[in-house]
């Protein structure tokens, strides 16, 4: 198996050869424009320079995912639940696999064919504390009980499932995460005080008033659902069959398109409110740029988000956009995009990256077309993604007996608002 670093150096080979075939074309006298057999190699080479970066974004985040459990400490829990579950990283583990073996029996057989034993093991995951508060190794993920309601679904399953949803898309990986214990509705205070400034006074002159205008964005809990997976009976008895891996795959794949286009697109009434929806206009491409853009509207568009909030800008963009960006250059013949290997970011240079700033593939952005928004750069920090710790999961055993199926379904509840649109700007390619 390949090294992290082993990648990052095989990254950049392609990026380079991308490079080499836009040079050559220069160098002919094309201006950038690749004949068809140049166009089908570059293509061949950013399509396996974009499956390095995602294997290279997954080892990334295993190897986080596992520093963070070495480094993960219990809560404060109820003398009760102390009693049943130490601290020691066996315990936990050993719990986890349990209330695994007991989520795969429910899947299997239903609620009447659990052990009283994985019964009460279950039911300590809902009885004790609101989600905030629970200890890591029994964080309930659902509620509901019964053999046709809903379970409560073990801890690896539902990091699976939140895994999923955050590789799903590209604003979970950006925005700011906010998780709530239930759905109230949240008011988050906002302020803009940018256009007041102070003033000079002379000598016994009373200072002027000048009010601060607070406003408020209010959080809301819209409910998803995965819409509804039915599974034979056949199937689900399979001693060999991952039920756990195929439920994690479908239900968490159909929430996560659906959140990830409403935190893109949503109009903010009767759903959260897209990213694309809350950024103000940072740069329009001129006449004819339709289906381009050029280094300047890069330019101007970093540019046209303030000084403050830059250090923290990245991109947001279509896979397709990405594409094109990458056969840019500077007025230096630098180009936009780079993919630096091991040396560069032991230098202090970081990954992939856009004119120095790191991007995001979002394919809920809109490709470039006339009049599209087709790139975004801010401070993505600046919008809130919040999800209620509540993850219910039903198995519809009754309904469709009569076919020897059993269906499954998940709802979550989520919502998506910008708090300062001003840190968040997008390009708009040209009407005509």
């Amino acid at each position: 198996m390949q090294t992290i670093k082993e990648l990052r150096e095989e990254r950049a080979k392609l990026v380079e050869q991308m490079h080499a075939l836009v040079d050559l074309s220069e160098k002919e006298g094309r201006d950038g424009v690749l004949s068809g057999e140049e166009d089908e190699k570059f293509n061949k080479l950013h399509a396996a320079q974009e499956q390095l970066s995602r294997q290279i974004e997954r080892r990334e985040l295993t190897e986080k995912a596992e520093k963070d459990l070495d480094k993960s400490t219990t809560p404060g829990v109820a003398p009760a639940l102390e009693t049943r579950a130490t601290t020691s990283k066996a315990s936990k583990e050993e719990r986890k696999a349990r209330e695994a073996r007991a989520f795969e029996n429910w899947v299997r057989f239903g609620f009447d064919a659990m052990s009283q034993e994985q019964r009460q093991l279950m039911q300590e995951r809902r009885f004790y504390m609101s989600a905030s508060e629970l200890p890591e190794e029994v964080r309930a993920q659902g509620v509901g009980t019964g053999a046709g309601g809903g379970y409560t679904v073990p801890e690896g399953f539902a990091g699976e499932f939140d895994k999923a949803l955050k590789a799903f898309g590209g604003i979970r990986q950006v925005a700011r995460m906010f998780p709530t214990p239930d759905g109230r509705d949240i008011p988050w205070p906002t302020v803009d005080d940018t256009a007041n400034v102070g003033e000079l006074l002379g000598e016994n002159v009373a200072a002027a008033e000048q009010d601060v205008a607070f406003g408020q964005v209010v959080l809301k809990a819209f409910k998803y659902s995965s819409k509804i997976v039915l599974v034979s009976m056949e199937l689900l008895q399979d001693s060999f069959f991952d039920i756990g891996t195929i439920l994690n795959d479908l239900l968490a794949e159909r929430i996560g398109r659906i959140t990830n286009t409403h935190f893109t697109l949503g109009t903010g009434s009767g759903q959260p409110q897209g990213v694309v929806v809350a950024a103000g206009l940072g740069k329009t491409g001129a006449s004819g740029q339709t289906t381009t853009l050029i280094q300047e509207d890069i330019i101007d568009l970093e540019h046209s988000v303030d000084p403050l909030y830059r250090p923290g800008c990245s991109y947001m963009l279509a896979d397709s956009t990405l594409k094109a960006i990458k056969k840019l250059k500077d007025s230096t013949g630098r180009w936009l995009f780079q993919a630096n290997n091991e040396a560069s970011l032991a230098a202090g240079n970081q990954g992939p990256n856009i004119n120095g700033y790191p991007f995001t593939v979002n394919q809920d952005i809109a490709a470039m077309a006339a009049s599209a928004k087709s790139v975004l750069f801010g401070n993505f920090g600046k919008y809130v993604v919040r999800d209620v710790r509540e993850f219910a999961l039903l198995r519809l055993q009754e309904r469709y007996a009569e076919k020897g199926q059993v269906g499954f379904i998940a709802f979550t509840r989520h919502d998506g608002r910008a708090i300062n649109a001003n840190a968040i700007k997008y390009y708009i390619n040209a009407a005509s």
